[in-house]
């Protein structure tokens, strides 16, 4: 629940918090801390009473490129442009912990331009996001659990392109209305409330983000929304993690509040997928009358998976080399293939049939990747997948062949379940190429390099 006591608040940095052998022979024991406070640490930034200044912390890098890292802080309190709207507060340090100067970001102050509410709690979880545009600067994901876009306290996240200086260079946020998401947010989610960065978990080379919603004021469980990034900071596509969905199967109970915390655990299990921990700060285990003691939840994600076909096929064309693991890689090991003969002047007179088996039914994004190339000129190619909802196939996508091995990937994100069987997961793809122009051999050769689905869940 959100209540508001007159605090300031405070952070403390423990210094090598994790050492070999201290001196006492005690790993893991602090060995010496700083605090940081409106009287401490140097720190000369405006507190009130009440800003909460410390809420959320996450390491930023070195942003200024001092060599020392940096810090984000969040107020949620903080009534900048009115009664808790929120603030962060970027602190440069010292080697020692010390503030050696700061920015504050708020609906007044460090160039940020976004529109913020009275109560919207920015500030409520903070993400360092890496140098998410490319500019050689850190990023940030900011929360603001009590937005309102689209209902009441429905919540929202702010992606904040940042300057060396701490300001902000541009935003994006990511709500009920707003930056591409659509999830469904009903009142009281309170989305925001924690937020993580998951790298690059669908393998596009945008890093991507962990969002919690706790529910606990609209009756829910909680939960985490998996947010799939485009480059500007937009949503290209989304996975809720809950009770029964997203592969959870876990117990959880209406009030748990999964998804209060969340944080990053790089890749825990080695599967090449990084993984998340969940915070449930209401979780009733312990038995008896126990309330509300909490409990944090381990999640081993799936992340991106190539499927390799397992069977291939010619339709159309005459096989002059090659084998099917030829097919499964890109390393200049070709299948090649002669055109053959066609009924009809408009059938395609080369059409290469691979299927293959999807880990699941429901994935997020579904992309099928070709490398091949022709012998000569004008010679098109088409990709198509079945479709099983309409038992036909469907193009995805068309060009000219070109001379030298070239790769096509085309992403599918709006019902790609469509192209995968229900109960056998199995999938089918169309490669055929056919004369798009006046041509000057013939026969001519298609050499297929690699075809392959990459399935995003």
């Amino acid at each position: 629940m959100d209540t508001r006591t007159i605090s300031k608040g405070a952070l403390t940095i423990a210094l090598a918090a994790l050492i070999a052998a201290s001196a006492l022979g005690q790993s893991g024991w602090v060995l010496s801390h700083q605090k940081i406070s409106d009287t401490q640490g140097g720190f000369t930034g405006t507190l009130v009473d009440g800003d909460r200044f410390g809420t959320s912390v996450a390491s930023l890098g070195d942003l200024d490129g001092d060599g020392v890292g940096d810090l984000a802080v969040g107020a949620r309190h903080d009534d900048d442009g009115g009664s808790d709207r929120g603030a962060v507060w970027v602190l440069f340090l010292n080697t020692d912990g010390t503030v050696k100067s700061h920015r504050k970001i708020s609906d007044t102050q460090g160039g940020f331009t976004g529109i913020l509410f009275n109560v919207d709690y920015f500030g409520a979880s903070v993400a360092s996001l890496g140098d998410f545009d490319g500019d050689g600067v850190g990023d940030l994901a900011v929360g603001a659990r009590r937005d309102d876009d689209g209902g009441i306290d429905r919540g929202a996240v702010w992606v904040l392109f940042l300057n060396a200086d701490g300001t902000v260079k541009a935003h994006r946020k990511i709500s009920d209305t707003q930056g591409g998401f659509t999830g469904i947010l009903d009142d009281d989610d309170l989305f925001g409330t924690s937020v993580a960065s998951l790298g690059d978990l669908d393998g596009d080379g945008v890093g991507d983000i962990a969002v919690g919603a706790i529910e606990i004021l609209s009756g829910g469980p909680g939960a985490v929304w998996v947010l799939f990034l485009n480059a500007d900071g937009t949503v290209k596509s989304h996975r809720k993690i809950s009770f029964a969905e997203g592969g959870f199967t876990g117990t959880l109970n209406n009030g748990d509040a999964f998804g209060s915390t969340a944080a990053s655990l790089g890749d825990l299990d080695g599967d090449g997928v990084g993984d998340l921990a969940v915070g449930a700060a209401f979780d009733d285990d312990g038995g008896g009358r126990s309330f509300d003691r909490g409990a944090v939840w381990i999640l081993f994600l799936d992340g991106v998976r190539d499927v390799l076909p397992d069977s291939y096929s010619f339709f159309r064309g005459s096989q002059t080399g090659g084998v099917l693991s030829d097919l499964l890689a890109s390393d200049d090991s070709w299948m090649t293939v002669l055109p053959g003969i066609t009924l009809n002047q408009s059938e395609r007179q080369v059409q290469l049939i691979v299927t293959g088996t999807s880990p699941t039914e429901t994935p997020s994004e579904l992309r099928i990747r070709v490398e091949a190339h022709a012998e000569i000129n004008n010679i098109g190619q088409w990709i198509e997948l079945w479709n099983y909802d309409t038992n036909s196939y469907e193009q995805v996508d068309f060009m000219i062949a070109t001379l030298a091995d070239s790769i096509v990937e085309v992403s599918i994100t709006t019902n790609p379940e469509r192209f995968i069987q229900a109960g056998t997961k199995q999938m089918k793809a169309k490669v055929s190429y056919k004369e798009a122009g006046i041509v000057l051999q013939f026969p001519w050769l298609i050499s297929f390099d690699q075809t392959v689905w990459i399935i995003v869940p």
